[in-house]
């Protein structure tokens, strides 16, 4: 019988360890504040999470929340009385001490405590405004927003940061291939419309995708212009050049949370 390699046994001991820490830092967090599990809801846009501070805040023992690892933003937000809002601050607080003991911090600009979820709407005139904030979270900007038929509909919209970002990164990249031919760059463009309908192409986020995509159409086609001094195109040219190259239409391509998260 052969002994086991060391590189397996530094494995098994490595995990251990790493769930050892786990389980010490959800106690820690867990107790710190009066010792009660705390239900929070701390947005966090870039860098250390939230540090998942919203998501693992409904994972807390004892927590009467769902424990699904899909929670979302939106449900695990609610109505905030005098008692939790006090919680979520002192969870705040115990998060901050906890990431200092490793020399980490959260950002003071991009962590926020906001009511968001189905009766932020109504409870927006407690802050002094007239409709909930909003956040940015994974390229998303997150809107407590109503249906038609007046009840809490979380809207996600692409982040306009994130847009822009995108947009200058493209301009340039067209005029570097401005004197390719232009079905080389119609087959580039089109990759760059399909993979950025596959990641925000999410419902209620229609909008943002066609300004996108008329975005790039007028960038390059001002690109294509300025490959010549005399290159101007008129409507009739340019409804032809549409006609020959049409770049993909804005398309959603994941479901609702509620159908893609339903249980069997």
């Amino acid at each position: 019988m052969e002994a086991p390699s060391l590189r397996s046994a530094g494995c098994a001991c490595a995990a251990k360890r790493r769930r050892a820490r786990g389980r010490a830092g959800r106690s820690s967090l867990a107790t710190k504040s009066s010792g009660e599990p705390t239900h929070s809801k701390i947005a966090d846009g870039h860098g250390a999470g939230p540090i998942k501070v919203d998501l693992e805040s409904s994972l807390l023992p004892g927590s009467k929340r769902s424990a699904s690892p899909h929670t979302s933003h939106a449900r695990d937000a609610g109505v905030m009385e005098d008692g939790e809002l006090r919680a979520v601050h002192a969870m705040r607080s115990a998060m901050s001490e906890r990431l200092a003991k490793f020399g980490l911090e959260l950002h003071p600009e991009k962590t926020r405590v906001l009511r968001f979820g189905r009766y932020a709407r109504k409870d927006s005139g407690c802050d002094g405004r007239s409709r909930p904030e909003t956040f940015d979270f994974l390229g998303f900007t997150h809107i407590a927003g109503q249906a038609r038929g007046g009840w809490f509909l979380l809207q996600r919209r692409t982040s306009r940061k994130k847009r822009a970002m995108k947009l200058s990164a493209l301009r340039i990249e067209m005029r570097r291939r401005r004197h390719e031919p232009p079905a080389v760059q119609y087959r580039w463009l089109c990759l760059v419309i399909r993979g950025h309908n596959n990641y925000y192409g999410v419902p209620t986020n229609s909008r943002a995708l066609c300004t996108f995509r008329n975005r790039v159409r007028y960038a390059w086609h001002r690109q294509l212009q300025r490959r010549s001094q005399r290159a101007r195109w008129t409507v009739d040219k340019t409804k032809r050049f549409d006609a020959c190259f049409p770049l993909p239409p804005p398309r959603i391509v994941h479901p609702w949370p509620g159908t893609r998260f339903a249980g069997p």
